[in-house]
């Protein structure tokens, strides 16, 4: 009896799989039962950064080089129009696929441990979202980025301490400058007593011009941290 059921069980989810297939959230084609988010040949092929084999002197490194400090600087991918990249996180901040954020996480967190740049790390801090927009988002990619380098690194990840609390404009349309004069002085922290000389690692999805990322940091060190390093799903300019 238990084996008939068991049977009946497995030919339904195989019917259910059929209808209704898994789609690899990276180039939409269908997955394998043993494949999880991104299909095999996507794991394999993602336009990695490997940013993290020279920290200190990369593209999202010089990013902030004479606008605020930073001590590392990383991203996973390379982003480009129509990549793999644009459209996982086309997934990720469209069609409410949060699973693509911490997918990222955890197998950029297992790359980066290999690095151990980052063992003395005492917070994951992803940038905040705006109250307004994170309940009409309904969740922070970011945050859910974090969560998944944290189930990796072992580092607590935390959205308590750094608020965005001036709700701004967006910033996809904005030039450099206007993304700068966009961001200043809309980020607070809170107990900062209990950041004190901590190490912070900061992430977002997309580092652009760095501006939003720069204006986090700049409040972080103003606050007392000892250092921030950077991370980001992707990096959208040129190495």
């Amino acid at each position: 009896m238990k084996l008939l059921l068991n049977s009946i069980k497995n030919t339904g989810n195989i019917l259910t799989q059929f209808i209704y297939p898994k789609i690899c959230h990276a180039c939409d084609g269908v997955l394998y039962t043993h494949e999880h988010i991104f299909c095999t040949k996507c794991r394999v092929n993602f336009p990695r950064t490997n940013f993290h084999w020279f920290p200190e002197d990369n593209p999202v490194t010089k990013t902030f080089w004479g606008k605020t400090i930073i001590r590392y600087g990383f991203a996973y991918l390379l982003f480009s129009k129509d990549s793999k990249t644009q459209t996982s996180l086309h997934h990720l901040k469209y069609h409410n696929k949060k699973e693509v954020a911490f997918e990222f996480g955890k197998i950029y967190g297992s790359e980066l441990k290999e690095s151990n740049l980052l063992n003395d790390v005492d917070y994951i801090f992803p940038v905040p979202l705006h109250k307004d927009k994170l309940l009409k988002r309904g969740f922070n990619q970011s945050l859910l980025f974090a969560d998944g380098l944290s189930s990796v690194l072992n580092i607590p990840a935390t959205d308590q301490f750094l608020l965005k609390t001036l709700a701004n404009e967006t910033q996809t349309k904005k030039n450099r400058i206007e993304r700068w004069d966009n961001t200043k002085d809309v980020y607070t922290i809170l107990n900062p007593e209990i950041l004190k000389n901590k190490k912070i690692l900061l992430v977002d999805d997309v580092i652009t011009t760095g501006a939003t990322i720069e204006s986090c940091v700049k409040s972080l060190l103003i606050s007392g941290v000892c250092s921030v390093d950077v991370a980001s799903i992707a990096y959208t300019g040129r190495i």
